[in-house]
């Protein structure tokens, strides 16, 4: 039995030129731009980092110690909080069991699931001996955060997006989608900006989607390296991300319907073993027990109150977190990604393709159609979406649209790809063209937005309007490598800004005749160019939703945030001015 059962013949959407100049555009959008504030301490970020540091340099996963001095006073000490101060988003151990947090004697870990850091110490250790092999010291805050993202986070994200343009389009009949949703995720969502991130959410999706090749690499004949390597991406999910442990038991699932030998579930067990382990190491070390979590000893009392409700802060959705989470400007999922709501026809897939599956053999063969595909894409982008209207803090804090599924984004581009791929028609027509301008707009959106900010502060309503639109037609733009040879930094920016006006028009075009087309340039020249003005009429749209504070609010909060900027005002930026004081009352 053949894992590409019944399925068309393999054909790229485009050419091996075209696959390089994605890689290029895949390495200038997550790599040229360096987006840090570092005053604003992002401890979804930092405090990761400050775990990473502490395994590298001291061999422990404590990133410091509270001391309660005789005043009741609370004070945090050790190697990392000496130097870099105060962060949020942790947990803490008391020695005395018997003691309430957050005022008692204990030792500070990270809040959050350990694999990032762990992974993470490996390269920060090579960084810090390099360093002190050329006599410099040590590396600087931003060099060490630069750093763990570039191997971290950077360099996955681009391996794994040009893997899945290289096998999506092979999956399907109509292989230029395929290519389309690909650019779509790239460049035109939560990937972009969290990909730039030192954060578990891109790396969690991005082992989710090792998993998923590995296993479809494996085929029906039980390969044991490629089983191992498919257990491994399962296991690093939820050890990277805990959210993430659900769609990983889908995998898994999907994993096991596949097999054929007991065998076989040997091998997934091996290359599980090293995240397993490793988790269990954390907990038992940090908490007293391997099955122990961050989450029962966080050190900020407002998060223990958060996610009192229900099982961690998970319970049902309802109209608020629905709302917030899809479609406000603020947090919306579909608002900065609109192209993620057709995820919902792969469902359409796994009906359509039924052809695949002739007779009483589809009982036998269903786990290896691209059905099953189908099905289990979207069935991971429905838990992520069901995770994020279902948690007590949906609002993830500073974000830049709803961070904690950003997992889901590869996943989403598959179960899009096949949706559309089973339409035939004039449904076909109007699901591509809904493909091209949702996607087109997505980029646009994304894409401003993550130039200026990696989250916007909570009283934030429209961050394209409040925020982008300010601080962009004033030149702040995060620094680049050609900002830092002199170039002013608008003019720096631009390769970063044309790689996402190429992936726009690209985008469309792919979508406006089947690949490989030589007749018809003129049409799909114009039907390109019209896609354009409809995606910037939508963006246009979006822009126009009203703030719901003062013009003096707005500028106060653009003030700040370009009063954080790293290091400083940039070269060529023109200062955004605060708001002028209120005449005083008499």
């Amino acid at each position: 039995m053949s894992s590409d059962l019944h399925l068309p013949p393999a054909r790229p959407a485009y050419g091996p030129a075209s696959t390089r100049l994605l890689l290029v555009m895949l390495t200038v959008g997550y790599a040229w731009l360096f987006p840090w504030s570092e005053q604003i301490n992002n401890p979804n970020e930092m405090v990761r980092v400050y775990m990473s540091r502490a395994i590298a340099e001291t061999g422990s996963y404590a990133i410091g110690r509270r001391e309660v001095g005789p005043d009741g006073q609370v004070r945090d000490r050790g190697l990392v909080y000496d130097q870099w101060g105060y962060v949020n988003d942790k947990a803490l151990t008391c020695d005395d069991p018997k003691a309430e947090r957050p005022n008692c004697n204990g030792l500070l870990y990270a809040g959050k699931a350990p694999g990032l850091s762990q992974i993470g110490a490996v390269p920060l250790w090579l960084q810090l001996r390099a360093w002190s092999l050329l006599g410099q010291g040590a590396p600087s805050k931003a060099a060490m955060v630069w750093w763990l993202r570039l191997w971290c986070a950077v360099l996955p994200s681009i391996a794994g997006l040009y893997w899945l343009a290289r096998y999506l389009p092979r999956r399907l009949n109509q292989p230029q989608i395929g290519w389309a949703a690909v650019l779509a995720a790239a460049f035109g969502s939560l990937s972009l900006t969290y990909g730039q991130m030192f954060a578990g959410h891109q790396l969690s999706g991005l082992a989710l989607l090792l998993g998923f090749a590995a296993v479809q690499r494996a085929g029906s004949t039980g390969n044991g390296g490629w089983l191992a390597v498919a257990g491994l991406g399962i296991a690093a999910a939820p050890w990277i991300e805990f959210p993430a442990g659900p769609a990983a038991i889908l995998l898994l699932g999907w994993t096991v319907a596949r097999r054929h030998s007991l065998r076989d579930l040997g091998w997934l067990a091996l290359g599980a073993a090293a995240p397993v382990l490793l988790l269990a190491h954390f907990n038992w070390r940090s908490f007293g027990a391997p099955w122990k979590l961050p989450y029962g000893v966080l050190e900020n009392p407002d998060f223990v109150r958060d996610i009192a409700p229900g099982v961690f802060g998970l319970h049902l959705p309802n109209a608020e977190k629905m709302a917030g989470s899809l479609l406000s400007p603020f947090t919306g999922l579909y608002f900065w990604a609109p192209w993620v709501a057709l995820a919902w026809l792969g469902l359409v897939a796994v009906r359509r393709h039924r052809h695949e599956l002739p007779g009483e053999a589809a009982a036998g063969q269903f786990w290896f159609s691209r059905r099953a595909e189908a099905l289990v894409a979207w069935s991971v982008v429905a838990y992520f979406v069901f995770f994020q209207c279902s948690h007590s803090l949906w609002r993830g804090g500073w974000v830049l649209g709803p961070r904690y599924i950003t997992a889901l984004v590869p996943f989403a581009a598959i179960a899009v790809a096949h949706g559309l791929d089973a339409l035939r028609g004039w449904p076909s027509r109007i699901g591509q063209g809904l493909l091209a301008i949702s996607g087109a707009v997505a980029i646009a959106v994304t894409g401003a937005a993550t130039a200026v900010s990696q989250g916007f502060p909570f009283e934030v309503y429209n961050p394209l309007r409040e925020v982008v639109g300010p601080l962009l037609s004033h030149g702040w733009v995060w620094s680049s490598p050609l900002y830092w040879l002199g170039v002013p930094i608008a003019v720096a920016a631009v390769p970063w800004f044309a790689v996402l006006l190429l992936a726009i028009i690209w985008h469309i075009w792919s979508l406006t005749a089947p690949a490989g087309s030589s007749g018809g340039r003129n049409r799909r020249a114009a039907l390109t160019a019209g896609g354009m003005l409809l995606a910037a009429a939508w963006v246009a749209s979006l822009w126009a939703i009203p703030p719901q504070r003062n013009e003096a609010s707005l500028a106060e909060t653009n003030t700040f945030l370009t009063r954080t900027w790293w290091p400083s005002a940039p070269k060529g930026a023109q200062p955004l001015e605060p708001p002028a004081a209120a005449p005083a009352q008499k």
